[in-house]
């Protein structure tokens, strides 16, 4: 056998698995999409005003603390997927979310992370 025939014989099995590639890469539309909540400022409570907290999750500023501790809130929330967040930032993310009814993306400038770490840490908390 011929050195032609045999770089012939391997590279067009592979040529043909690469266009399948190419063509299954380029017909996939992921559901999620990404949206850039990188873009965000982590979530910091000392950032808002207590006005604005009122707004937000319908509890005052300074009672945020209480309530946490009489909802006996951990120190942080820890997913089983391993995302890790705040007690206070948990319980916003919850109090935000049953304030009104919006979708996860309406949470990600104030929460600065991605729809999936989101429903993880309101359905742990």
């Amino acid at each position: 056998m011929s050195f032609v025939k045999v770089q012939n014989a391997l590279v067009y099995p592979l040529a043909d698995e690469i266009i399948k590639f190419v063509l299954l890469f380029d017909a996939y539309k992921s559901s999620n999409p990404a949206y850039p909540y990188w873009e965000y400022d982590a979530f910091c409570l000392d950032s808002f005003h207590s006005s604005e907290c009122l707004t937000e999750f319908r509890v005052n500023k300074e009672d945020l603390p209480r309530l946490a501790e009489v909802l006996r809130v951990p120190p942080q929330f820890r997913c089983p997927q391993g995302i890790v967040c705040s007690g206070i930032e948990g319980i916003c993310l919850l109090l935000k979310r049953l304030a009104y009814p919006c979708r996860y993306f309406n949470l990600i400038y104030r929460f600065a992370r991605p729809v999936p770490e989101l429903c993880m840490i309101y359905n742990v908390v």
